[in-house]
């Protein structure tokens, strides 16, 4: 039964877009699947763009233009359709120092859902990567980076086949001006190190090891235009797969384009061409935010013999923006209802804190009163969706010491796709992603619109929830 579940399993991995190539049979493949949702809707042309946190993945030699921290997440179901529980996240953080250099870190997983045996007994297979990088700037214009990742597989229960390795990726970046236009040119070779070796396991079979998808990118980008109301970024990228060189796998070629509109909107598209992989069609997607803030959504192909395509959401955040809050809260909810059923109209009632990212905001503490309607459903995934109104009471200290009462009504609403899992203390829904977007009404008839995207866990008795988010803010 366990090589029956072997086979289904990488069958299915070769059908993740990252991997339909012939870098299928490549081990950890949560190393290939491309973040950031305005990556993918560029054509994944992203190697002499990259300015945001996942410049950790795509190209650590950017790190050393950054300006600020910088944060970004993304969650993407890779195969809709055929696995819905087959789901991808990357949570990025970067920082630019002293204008010369930069660090950042990034964490990588890919759930692939939990499967079952003819005994019923079930498990659930996982990749983990966790990377740290750098870059630092050689002359004002050319900078150099690396990176260093360890990787976890598991792809049966933990004590039948597993295993780990460690990578490394050395990149360089260029930017200059021509014709006045502002250019980039870089290149980068990814996952240098040894295969996943996944060993011998005590039914006597020799799972043997994978190499990891050692790749080569070299691409370019051009500022065409800007204006006072539109920017216009092109880019290209050449990629050559290394996992076999006997002979060479065809390279996979990728080209974007992005219209950015009155600083608050950006229009992406592109185009894949991956023959082997068998995806050659367009990519495209939309962001919207403010000061730094954006919330990205993209819409890429799979192979083409299945016909729905990938649909991937992430933020990127420029931590220094003034109009950027850390909101962090917690506590319970009494929705109607018993676990298994839909819950319907309850009351959350939190307390917590709107943080300032920018030393000159002002920091609310307060409590939330939530009515809301929660729809949680047990499957083998678990949609979570909140439609609720909000009275937040909150004491504001401004600059200069000045304290002052707040009170702001809100409405709103998030929606959230978790795992379901068994654990001592009762059900526990492992951590989302979770969106939303609303309106505040202040005491002075002031109105903020919000936007806000939160990295949250919730536990339930199977009487009431517990909200733990952790929240990134905007409000303009």
């Amino acid at each position: 039964m366990i090589r029956l579940a072997a086979t289904v399993l990488f069958a299915l991995v070769s059908l993740l877009p990252a991997a339909a190539s012939a870098q299928s049979t490549a081990g950890a493949q949560v190393l290939l699947i491309t973040p950031g949702a305005r990556a993918d809707a560029m054509g994944r042309a992203y190697v002499a763009v990259a300015n945001d946190a996942t410049a950790t993945w795509w190209n650590p030699a950017a790190l050393a233009h950054l300006e600020g921290s910088h944060f970004s997440a993304m969650a993407a179901e890779l195969v809709p359709g055929l696995a819905e529980d087959v789901v991808y996240r990357f949570y990025g953080f970067a920082r630019g120092l002293e204008g010369t250099w930069g660090v950042g870190v990034n964490l990588l997983s890919l759930a692939y859902g939990r499967s079952f045996m003819d005994e019923g007994a079930s498990f659930e297979s996982s990749e983990l990567a966790v990377t740290a990088a750098a870059g630092v700037r050689v002359t004002s214009g050319l900078s150099v980076g690396a990176s260093a990742k360890y990787v976890k597989v598991e792809y049966f229960p933990a004590d039948e086949t597993r295993g780990n390795t460690v990578g490394f990726d050395l990149a360089a970046m260029y930017r200059t001006s021509i014709a006045e236009k502002p250019t980039s040119f870089a290149v980068a070779v990814q996952n240098v190190g040894p295969d996943v070796d996944y060993g011998d396991r005590e039914y006597g079979w020799e799972v043997g090891s994978d190499p990891i998808g050692h790749n080569l990118k070299v691409g370019g980008s051009c500022e065409f235009a800007r204006g006072r109301e539109a920017v216009l970024l092109g880019s290209f990228d050449f990629n050559q797969p290394l996992v076999h060189t006997d002979p060479w796998e065809e390279p996979i070629l990728n080209a974007g384009a992005e219209l950015g509109v009155f600083d608050v909107a950006a229009l992406r598209f592109g185009y894949i061409y991956d023959h082997e992989g068998t995806i050659e069609d367009w990519t495209y997607g939309i962001g919207i935010g403010r000061e730094g803030f954006s919330l990205d959504y993209a819409s890429v192909p799979q192979s083409k013999y299945l016909d729905q395509r990938v649909h991937k959401l992430g933020v990127n955040a420029a931590l220094d923006s003034p109009g950027l809050d850390l909101r962090v809260s917690a506590g319970p909810a009494w929705p109607s209802g018993d676990w298994g059923d839909a819950y319907h109209p309850g009351v959350a009632i939190r307390a917590g804190a709107d943080v300032p990212v920018v030393p000159h905001s002002a920091t609310r503490i307060g409590t939330t009163l939530q009515v809301a309607d929660f729809d949680l459903e047990e499957d083998e995934r678990t949609s979570l969706t909140v439609a609720s109104a909000t009275l937040n009471v909150k004491h504001v200290f401004a600059a200069g010491g000045r304290v002052r009462p707040s009170v702001t009504a809100g409405i709103g609403g998030y929606s959230s796709t978790v795992a379901v899992e068994d654990r001592v203390l009762g059900r526990e829904l492992d951590f989302g992603l979770t969106v939303g977007a609303g309106a505040e009404i202040g005491p002075a008839g002031d109105v903020s619109a919000t936007i806000d995207v939160a990295l949250h866990q919730v536990m339930t008795d199977g009487e009431a929830l517990l909200f733990l988010p952790v929240t990134l803010g905007l409000r303009f």
